[in-house]
């Protein structure tokens, strides 16, 4: 029974570890697609 619960745990933060990478990941893209955005605006002529 305890040895079915850890397992339950382990596996949730398992998943948890990997949301949050993916989530770190995701964010760096959106900043990194900000910053381009950004610095195409920039060269443009108004």
């Amino acid at each position: 029974m305890a040895c079915n619960e850890i397992k339950k745990n382990c596996q949730a933060t398992m998943n948890l570890t990997t949301h949050y990478k993916n989530i770190k990941t995701a964010v760096k893209n959106l900043t990194q697609a900000h910053n381009k955005s950004r610095i195409n605006r920039r060269h443009q002529p108004q």
